[in-house]
């Protein structure tokens, strides 16, 4: 997202315990990373990486094609769609 300048809201399920209990309450379960599209949780980061290189319109390398993939992460986006 970084590297594309794709800015979304993240939040900590780790720290942050009304997020935790959101991303549990929309999505059904504690995973991360989650992306909410119209309502509906996007959880496998390909799917994710997939989809916002689509929406975007930006070229992306699959996570295990990638020597520095970012670490797993206790962020989320939290919400009942994405507007771009």
């Amino acid at each position: 997202m970084k590297d594309h300048n794709i800015e979304l809201p993240l939040h900590d399920i780790d720290s942050d315990e009304a997020a935790r209990n959101r991303l549990i309450e929309v999505g059904g379960k504690r995973q991360v990373p989650c992306l909410f599209i119209d309502g509906t949780a996007m959880y496998e980061s390909n799917d994710i990486i997939a989809y916002l290189s689509k929406t975007f319109g930006v070229d992306h390398v699959d996570s295990s094609e990638k020597n520095d993939a970012a670490p797993a992460g206790g962020s989320c986006t939290i919400g009942g769609s994405c507007s771009f």
